[in-house]
């Protein structure tokens, strides 16, 4: 059977790409919002963000448009030299690396523990060997990193942390959220997270200055919003203090999270009993077992961990087949695997790797080239 035939064939997911749950309340918040003739950011904007640093204990708030978006402006605001090194896992989503690159620095890939499919102590001090100037540390499917832990072994201090908290909203530690340990956190409100609206993202932190840099950065770094510049009473002027990106979140957007943000509790209760379901599960491959020890407890990650992820049980059954078929590259193999697990892939397994995308791929060369010639490149190459 062909390739293309084998997809044909495949039927519906039973887990989808993404089943949405849109709570009450917040088709009339958008219909509110239409109403008042206010739709880009404004005062809904600010409301989410208030409400939402008070669910995770953050001073401060700001809404953009993606948690990529997020990462950039966060890593912007550390005022790091051009080109500086920032540590980011490999196993991560490209726009991990396409915020590092954006803001003008250097990707430098630390290896993952194969048990929590996120980088340990050990691996980030491989990878800090020559030197890094900050690390993005990821909550990979909603797991606390050891955030202390990692920025030791990087040899950072914390106000060089930022932290990829796409998945992780609801998760804490003790009595301690994700984010209270870095100098920014940033959250998605992608279709797949805990938190839905469609798009959007935040940064939470507990430094004014970096607040504002995010706050100013997000909408072409004018000084003052359109909000701002036309309340009633207020001057229309601003200026522009910074190049910044066109990153803003709208009050449609924001008046739909602040209706599920209300629901979040009883967003992620359904998933509590599903997760302790899916640890035992193993995969076979070649005579060899694969036990799934995901969310291993760790030094600083103990039993009083909370995570939660909307997409849980999608990620453990993709984790069984990445485990099964990390060195294969065979696409039949794989969509026949799918097939019989009745399940959906965001990507293929072979390329979860941020090493193995072209695009990044091809970065590696220029940065090799760049810094020590052609030779080396083709030296490495066959090597």
């Amino acid at each position: 059977m062909s390739l293309r035939a084998l997809r044909d064939e495949l039927v519906e997911p039973r887990i989808p790409f993404a089943r949405i749950p849109i709570v009450d309340g917040a088709p009339e918040a958008v219909a509110r919002v239409l109403a008042s003739g206010w739709v880009t950011s404004g005062p809904e904007v600010e409301e989410f963000e208030r409400e939402l640093a008070a669910r995770v204990q953050a001073p401060f708030a700001i809404a953009v448009s993606s948690c990529t978006s997020a990462i950039e402006l966060a890593l912007r605001s550390l005022d790091l030299p051009p080109g500086a090194k920032v540590l980011c896992p490999t196993m991560t989503f490209a726009g991990v690396v396409h915020a590092i690159t954006h803001a003008g620095l250097t990707p430098v890939l630390v290896d993952s523990d194969p048990h929590t499919l996120m980088p340990s102590a050990d691996t980030v001090a491989s990878a800090a060997t020559k030197g890094a100037d900050a690390m993005i540390v990821l909550h990979f499917a909603g797991n606390p990193a050891p955030v202390r832990e990692l920025a030791a072994a990087a040899a950072l201090p914390l106000t060089r942390i930022v932290e990829d908290a796409a998945h992780a909203l609801g998760t804490r530690t003790g009595d301690r959220h994700v984010g209270a340990d870095s100098a920014a956190a940033c959250f998605s409100f992608y279709a797949t997270k805990n938190l839905p609206i469609g798009e959007g993202g935040m940064v939470t932190t507990s430094d004014h200055a970096l607040a504002d840099f995010v706050r100013q950065g997000r909408l072409h770094g004018m000084s003052r919003d359109a909000w701002k510049r036309y309340a009633p009473g207020t001057p229309w002027r601003y200026d522009i203090v910074q190049p910044g990106l066109k990153a803003n979140m709208t009050d449609i957007q924001a008046a739909i999270g602040r209706a599920q943000l209300r629901s979040l509790q009883r967003l992620l209760l359904p998933l509590a009993g599903v997760r302790e379901r899916i640890r035992p599960a193993q995969v076979t491959r070649h005579g060899q077992h694969h036990p799934q020890r995901l969310f291993r407890h760790r030094d600083g990650v103990g039993p009083g961990s909370v995570h939660h992820r909307d997409a849980f049980v999608r990620r453990s059954l993709e984790i069984n087949v990445v485990h099964a078929y990390a060195r294969s590259s065979n696409d039949a193999q794989l969509l026949r695997m799918l097939q019989q697990l009745r399940v959906g892939l965001h990507r293929r397994p072979h390329d979860q790797r941020i090493r193995r995308l072209q695009m990044f791929i091809q970065l590696a060369i220029e940065l090799i080239c760049c810094k020590h010639g052609p030779a080396r490149f083709l030296q490495l190459r066959h090597s």
